[in-house]
């Protein structure tokens, strides 16, 4: 049972269906081994193959907590996406509105499923998603030919705000950029400021991974951040 997926969603309260509806449309050439469903529509028993699951509740938080705390018993990689505060036995939990499920969710399975350049691997999820830890998710855009990368980093940057850029303890940066796009070295010095405006001290993983689906002229940058 669920031998194949490697990455499971499971779905708690009505709002967070909008969540695993979107989830269903991804591409699954790309997403394949992603299974996303609603707690009341499928089995929730971990799996041997289960690697990361993803536990979004919008309601009903003591069956999704319980579930969430079961795929940690069995060594699974668990995330809890909650509306609102709740306590969890999950590896790490974020708490934003159901809205952003699917965003966050996104974010998440890129680093498992698209590869390039510079990978980012299970290891690298495995030192940010900590237990108790508190994960924030974050996106930007950036087109033009010349500066799509810095354009992104500053998009970036003014989502993140100089507030929380300050709380944030470690991170991984995840940059998409179409395969028929060339990234140049000098093109990451962006990157690279955007890393000195945060605490040193902190641990940054990042890495390049091709989408096929953004223009030639855009970048889009990801970041997972535990605070």
């Amino acid at each position: 049972m669920n031998n194949d997926i490697i990455f499971r969603v499971i779905g708690y309260g009505a709002d967070a269906s909008g969540a695993i509806t979107q989830l269903a449309s991804l591409d699954h050439d790309i997403f394949d081994g992603l299974q996303a469903c609603m707690a009341c529509e499928c089995d929730t028993t971990p799996a041997d193959n289960n690697r990361i699951a993803v536990i979004a509740a919008a309601g009903d938080y003591n069956d999704a907590a319980a579930t969430a705390a079961e795929f940690r018993r069995r060594g699974i990689l668990t995330v809890m996406l909650a509306a609102e505060a709740v306590a969890s036995e999950a590896d790490a939990t974020a708490v934003m509105p159901a809205h952003d499920f699917a965003r966050a969710i996104t974010i998440l399975a890129d680093t498992v499923f698209r590869s390039g350049p510079i990978n980012i691997d299970f290891e690298d999820l495995l030192t940010l998603i900590q237990p108790g830890a508190n994960l924030r998710m974050f996106e930007a855009t950036g087109s033009g030919y010349d500066n799509h990368v810095a354009n992104a980093v500053a998009a970036l940057d003014s989502e993140i705000g100089s507030e929380i850029k300050l709380c944030i303890k470690a991170l991984i940066i995840a940059v998409y950029f179409n395969p028929a796009t060339k990234f140049k070295t000098a093109q990451a010095h962006a990157i690279s400021q955007f890393i000195t405006g945060l605490n040193p001290d902190i641990d940054v993983k990042w890495g390049l991974a091709y989408d096929d689906a953004l223009p030639t002229d855009t970048v889009r940058i990801s970041v997972i951040a535990r605070m």
